[in-house]
């Protein structure tokens, strides 16, 4: 496996086929068509991440929601799979936040933000997406609303 560090701080892990000595060239132009690739859809991303907050900032109480909506962008990028998809979202979601925050200490802590939790969430978003995960509401509403 290659690992590519992106500018965003993502480090991406691509296979590929190193087999012989001829491969390992081909293999070389790949990784780098494969790196400007995704920077490509970070940037795209990250530019939709900027319309998507209208001017506004990224920030601890919207950063769940615009993910979510980055989610529903990037599931429209069929030459990503699951793992890329992920790290495209938060390869964008940094790019934005070294953006956007000229104070590093808020910009250290959105990051320690994205970082620890995000990808967790994103799990779950797609678990449920897929219906490998069962929410129920009703039962939990009923529990909530019958205290009161």
């Amino acid at each position: 496996m290659t690992e590519i560090a992106q500018s965003t701080g993502v480090v991406l892990n691509i296979k590929t086929d190193t087999t012989t000595e001829t491969t390992d060239t081909t293999t070389d132009t790949t990784t780098e068509t494969t790196d400007t690739t995704t920077a490509s859809t970070i940037e795209r991303l990250y530019e939709e991440v900027k319309r998507l907050l209208h001017g506004g900032k990224l920030s601890p109480t919207n950063v769940v929601i615009i993910m979510i909506d980055l989610m529903q962008i990037v599931d429209n990028y069929p030459t990503l799979k699951g793992q890329q998809k992920k790290l495209v979202l938060l390869g964008a979601i940094n790019m934005l936040i070294d953006d956007q925050n000229d104070n590093v200490d808020d910009a250290s802590d959105l990051k320690m933000l994205v970082k620890t939790t995000l990808p967790s969430v994103i799990d779950v978003v797609v678990s449920i997406d897929k219906k490998q995960l069962k929410i129920k509401a009703k039962k939990v509403w009923t529990m909530l609303l019958g205290c009161c």
